[in-house]
């Protein structure tokens, strides 16, 4: 059984690097609006990533495979680990973001800090259509580089215009019990840090309304010791 499954993610790999080829040079083929990212940071730094965003097409149909990179900031992560991650992905529509049907997914890694997710979608995204999608991760040691007193790269470049991003990182407080340093990247706006005074844990809010298409904005986080 696990010979077939390792089997059938390679060939829809190979679909997929295919299509994200092709997509890659059609810029108007789609657009994303509304991109929210929220992530719980938990002991041991364990993390569980939600992202949701629209994808608008444009005047073609989408082809029935989407791809989407997520990175990590992990110089080394051992196949171990890499086994455990969880990946699961469903239509949110806004009348009712729980009520979406599941999306045929495959992952594969670049590297040790990339992790490539392919969303097969049942039909094509029809032309100048809107749909919401919203993709869960649960990825163990996630944090793991902070835990050794490491600095934190979390950035984004958006490959494609995007409309409106918000980001949220929870640092629970066990994870981070004295709270988080953070530094802005170069030409990023400074993120809003909050300190719960009830939990204890530290809340990083990230905005950004004018994005530029393949510049990287975000920030550097560290453990306050």
């Amino acid at each position: 059984m696990r010979k077939e499954i390792g089997q059938k993610d390679l060939i829809l790999n190979r679909y997929g690097d295919r299509v994200r080829a092709a997509q890659e040079k059609n810029v108007d083929l789609f657009h994303t609006t509304g991109w929210v990212d929220e992530t719980a940071v938990k002991k041991h730094g364990d993390a569980v990533i939600v992202r949701t965003m629209s994808i608008e097409a444009g005047p073609e149909p989408v082809p029935a495979i989407w791809a989407l990179s997520y990175r990590n900031s992990s110089a080394h992560l051992e196949q171990r680990v890499k086994e455990k991650v969880r990946v699961e992905a469903r239509f949110a529509p806004e009348e009712d973001e729980n009520s979406g049907t599941e999306i045929v997914t495959a992952i594969s890694w670049e590297g040790d800090r990339a992790l490539r997710v392919f969303f097969f979608f049942d039909r094509d995204l029809a032309p100048n259509s809107t749909t919401r999608i919203r993709l869960t991760i649960k990825w163990p040691k996630y944090g793991a580089d902070m835990l050794d007193g490491q600095v934190e790269p979390n950035y984004w470049t958006f490959r494609r215009q995007t409309t409106g991003f918000n980001s949220l990182v929870i640092y629970e407080s066990e994870f981070a019990p004295k709270g988080v340093r953070i530094t802005p990247l170069d030409g990023s706006p400074r993120p809003d840090v909050d300190r719960q005074k009830a939990s204890g844990s530290t809340l990083v809010r990230f905005a950004l309304a004018d994005i530029k298409v393949g510049q990287e904005y975000g920030y550097r986080s560290e453990l306050i010791r």
